[in-house]
């Protein structure tokens, strides 16, 4: 029997769009809750372009491409998308835009 990829989250930090980073703590700590709990996952986190630096849609766009990548990796399973607070803003538009990514 063939084993089944894993499944990821794809973490993506909040900030208000103008702060954080990928190794945000909140996110590791509902990863390990969750693994606590029993769940089997993989985790992965993006490092999206801050305003006022870079305009709109940049962090949309790298979090869309973020997504894109997990989804074509074989190793993975199914990747579920979620964040905090900005994150959370494009962990919704980043799933909104799978289908439109083919993913």
């Amino acid at each position: 029997k063939k084993a089944t990829p894993p499944p990821v989250v794809l973490w993506i930090h909040g900030g208000g769009f103008t702060f954080g980073e990928a190794r945000d703590v909140y996110g590791a700590n509902v990863c390990w809750l969750a693994s606590f709990a029993g769940a089997e996952f993989a985790w992965a986190s993006v490092e999206y372009r801050l305003a006022p630096e870079h305009a709109h849609p940049a962090a949309a766009d790298d979090c869309a491409a973020a997504l894109k990548f997990l989804s074509a990796d074989p190793r993975v399973g199914a990747v579920h998308v979620a964040g905090a607070s900005a994150g959370g803003n494009l962990a919704l538009v980043t799933a909104a835009a799978a289908p439109r990514l083919g993913v």
